[in-house]
């Protein structure tokens, strides 16, 4: 995913904060909880974008909401955010974060499209698939497209496999129409 260069800087400050303060695990956690927060709650993520609510309500309001769920890095963290004017740009900061902890930790994000749900035995199969075309662990996402008819596309980070039926129909399609 590309992030905008101001996510990136303040992630990477937020990173150099947690490892300082040993609280990587915490301010993760924390990210985690702000970004389906503000996934979840249209109406925070249009206060956070105005440029017509003050920033110091701005703060208060993350303040509210944050406060006592969060670590004290993570905390500073926001309410510097806020200060800086930047709340708008929270959520994008906390995904690269996100993102920054997965990379330093060797996760890499995977996600399968299945015409129907997984067995555990098949999940089984796809991770172990997946390790072996990246070194480290892996997050598996899976998402349900009847459209696909059989079969999976298998996305993990900028590679894709598609061994699904429909795109095979496709490919028949188009071997005939070449004769």
């Amino acid at each position: 995913m590309n992030y905008p260069k101001v996510a990136i800087r303040y992630a990477k400050s937020l990173m150099e904060l947690a490892e300082s303060k040993n609280a990587v695990d915490a301010a993760m956690d924390d990210m985690i909880l702000l970004v389906q927060t503000i996934k979840e709650n249209q109406d925070l993520n249009l206060l956070l974008s105005s440029p017509v609510v003050n920033p110091d309500k701005k703060e208060k309001v993350l303040m509210a909401i944050f406060g006592d769920k969060v670590s004290e890095v993570s905390q500073k963290f926001i309410q510097m955010i806020a200060q800086k004017g930047r709340e708008g740009d929270l959520q994008g900061i906390a995904q690269r974060f996100i993102a920054l902890v997965k990379e330093r930790r060797n996760i890499h994000q995977a996600e399968v499209i299945t015409a129907s749900p997984l067995t555990a035995a098949a999940k089984s199969d796809l991770l172990e698939m997946v390790k072996k075309m990246k070194a480290g662990e892996a997050e598996l996402t899976e998402k349900i497209d009847p459209s696909i008819i059989g079969g999976f596309i298998l996305k993990v980070d900028d590679r894709m496999i598609d061994a699904s039926v429909v795109s095979r129909f496709r490919k028949l399609r188009q071997d005939f129409s070449l004769n």
